[in-house]
């Protein structure tokens, strides 16, 4: 009895001593939280010049945001957005709260709501959508300089890098909206830049100021076209790709810009690779011609085209319009199109005017071998092809009596930026049927 009257004693003395120790163990996990919301805080006001954040949301497009958090509870923005988001600061608040996880908010509209309004008219996303990006994000983890988060509704991710004082003040002084007025007056004079590989592969670069998207697209071995997409943000100092473009031991990641040359180049192992210029796409067109691929018609508008370049089509054009005047009933050719359509079926469009609009379609099969030759077979044309016959009699027996390969024509019509490409006579570069890529 008395060794249980002890053993009682004992247990009651050990139970006793337990609570009266402090176990980190069980802590109370608000005073956890509150500690890791305060040490986030300390994060967001430690970058004494500001931030540079980075979204690419999940709808497309990337985004540039300059963040300056404020102890008050107030941020400031500017952003890529559009020239007056680069060019304007506003300032809106922020706060910390326990979520699921510790959470930074943006809780007034600012310009990083735009990216996030559903209103597709907003942004340039789909209605009820719009890019899908978020404006509530989690502390992922912490690098240096850098801070990485992640969105806590569409799982956007957002990378902060600190700025130093003087990439603040290029913020402030309106860099970001030169950048962004560079970037479209480049899109506009260039056309068709690549990147020239020491292989001499040429990397052709597909950029989309609307989509704010980049294609790299260049051919294999096997004379296949291998493409990679990724979106962009707009920086001071170049496009900050979402996802690298990668060619043998060749990686970029951003297209950094030469201010003295107004021209983007990529850091390669330690070089500068810049980007040259072609007068057309340097894909060729027979990967990119057909139904279901890049361009599907050729237009061939008589009065914009016919004479113009003089080549062996434009006499043909011309004279089948002089034809077409010179039916019982006058009439006018406006514009010839070759579409291609599903099952190899190519319809060749005659648009004329008599007391309105008629259209002459006559339709092909065709075939095209893998090397490219390309020939038609006719197949059928309907009652007003059967009318005017006679006009285009002449441009028929060119089509099929001929063998074709689909090339890009240089465009040297003055006052055209039409991108031009053609069917070109297998053994004769001086004949072939051209038009607007469409």
């Amino acid at each position: 009895m008395k060794k249980i009257t002890l053993y009682i004693a004992l247990l009651m003395g050990f139970i006793y001593s337990c609570k009266k120790t402090d176990d980190p163990i069980l802590e109370d996990p608000d005073v956890r939280l509150n500690a890791q919301l305060a040490e986030d805080q300390a994060l967001l006001l430690s970058a004494q010049n500001g931030w540079k954040a980075t979204i690419y949301p999940n709808g497309g497009k990337g985004f540039t945001f300059y963040l300056k958090f404020k102890e008050d509870g107030s941020v400031t923005m500017m952003s890529d957005f559009d020239s007056n988001t680069a060019s304007k600061t506003s300032e809106s608040t922020y706060r910390l709260k326990a979520l699921q996880l510790p959470t930074l908010i943006f809780d007034t509209y600012n310009y990083i709501h735009l990216i996030a309004d559903p209103d597709g008219d907003v942004n340039g996303g789909p209605t009820g959508k719009g890019l899908l990006s978020d404006f509530q994000f989690s502390f992922t983890a912490t690098n240096g300089d850098t801070t990485f988060m992640t969105g806590i509704h569409l799982g956007n991710h957002m990378t902060m890098v600190k700025l130093s004082s003087e990439e603040e003040q290029a913020f402030l002084d309106g860099n970001l909206k030169t950048r962004i007025d560079e970037q479209s007056a480049y899109i506009h004079a260039h056309k068709y830049p690549y990147f020239l590989m020491d292989d001499k592969t040429e990397v052709a670069l597909n950029i989309s100021g609307t989509n704010k998207s980049i294609q790299f697209s260049y051919l294999d071995a096997d004379n296949q076209t291998e493409n990679t997409t990724a979106t962009y943000a707009v920086t001071l100092d170049g496009l900050e790709l979402s996802s690298s473009f990668t060619y043998g031991d060749v990686t970029i990641q951003k297209l950094l810009w030469d201010n003295d040359q107004k021209n983007y180049y990529a850091n390669v192992n330690g070089n500068k690779l810049y980007v040259s210029y072609s007068t057309y796409p340097l894909i060729p067109l027979v990967n990119m011609l057909g139904y279901g691929k890049d361009y599907t018609a050729i237009d061939y508008n008589v009065d914009n085209m016919g004479g113009v370049l003089g080549g062996f089509f434009d006499d043909l054009a011309v004279d089948a319009n002089d034809k077409f005047q010179h039916l019982s009933t006058k009439r006018t050719l406006n514009y010839i199109t070759m579409t291609f359509n599903a099952d190899n079926l190519v319809t060749i469009r005659f648009n004329y005017t008599s007391s309105k609009p008629y259209n002459a379609d006559v339709t092909y099969t065709m075939s095209q071998t893998e090397s490219g030759e390309i020939t038609f077979l006719y197949t059928t044309q309907n009652s007003n092809a059967n009318l005017v016959n006679t006009a285009i009699q002449d441009i028929k027996d060119f089509l099929e009596t001929h063998t074709f390969q689909a090339k890009w024509i240089n465009n040297t019509i003055s006052g055209s930026t039409s991108l031009l490409g053609g069917l070109v006579v297998k053994d004769n570069a001086n004949q072939y049927f051209y038009g607007a890529m469409e």
